[in-house]
């Protein structure tokens, strides 16, 4: 029985000290973009490979950890908000521009030594979209909605950037685009006896400005069509 509170209190001790500022430790470091760009991660956000985060299998999230490749003394700071990497031997999985910050993009790996300098208290995306889904269950065909919930009265056009069947992963990519200073408005549509939750950007008077808002963002890398918004 002794033995057994000696394990169990030891094992308590290394979470703890596991997740607390100072915390260190040497591995190897990996990285993942474009395949898992806009997907969800592990506590609930939108991957950004262009954003300075990491994938840990056990660090609590939000945690500020400082990342240093061992073989040219570069160093970043990120944010984990993911869990991984999936390969045996790989400590860390690091977004796109951390690891172009730190020099392994071409290696594509890295031995690195990572250090907890700090905890973001961030409330919980999932929590927050949870909360904010209640504002959507009045969602009606045909109407549009900012990413609030609240009905908009909007006319003339816009340029759709994405559908969703779900509406947390639709108000999810509100927040997305928000963050990028893109304001977008959820349409909602049935099709096929389905419901969609359309992702439109822009409201233009005309099909013609609209499609120029359509041209603008496409050369910033986004995809999409002219619709009708009213």
């Amino acid at each position: 029985m002794k033995q057994f509170l000696l394990f169990i209190f030891l094992i308590l001790i290394f979470d703890i000290s596991f997740g607390q500022v100072g915390y260190s430790a040497k591995g190897q470091a990996s990285y993942y973009a474009h395949n898992f760009h806009g997907r969800y991660t592990a506590n609930g956000e939108l991957f950004d490979m262009e954003s300075f985060t990491a994938a840990h299998p056990s660090l609590p999230f939000n945690s500020i950890v400082q990342v240093t490749n061992l073989s040219n003394n570069r160093s970043v700071i990120v944010r984990i908000n993911d869990r991984g990497p999936y390969v045996k031997n790989r400590m860390l999985d690091l977004s796109h521009s951390a690891a172009h910050k730190l020099g392994i993009v071409s290696h594509g790996t890295a031995n690195v030594v990572i250090k907890v300098i700090g905890l973001k208290n961030r409330k919980s995306v999932k929590s927050f979209l949870a909360i904010k889904e209640k504002k959507l269950n009045s969602f009606e065909h045909g109407l549009v909605y900012d990413r609030n919930g609240q009905l908009k009265q909007l006319e003339g056009f816009g340029v759709q950037i994405g559908a969703f069947k779900d509406k947390l992963n639709a108000l999810s990519a509100c927040m997305r685009l928000e963050s990028k200073g893109l304001e977008s408005h959820i349409k909602v549509i049935e099709k096929d006896n389905k419901r969609l939750y359309r992702i439109v950007i822009g409201c233009c008077a005309s099909e013609e400005s609209a499609e120029l808002v359509h041209a603008q963002l496409k050369k910033k890398g986004w995809s999409g069509f002219v619709v009708k918004l009213g």
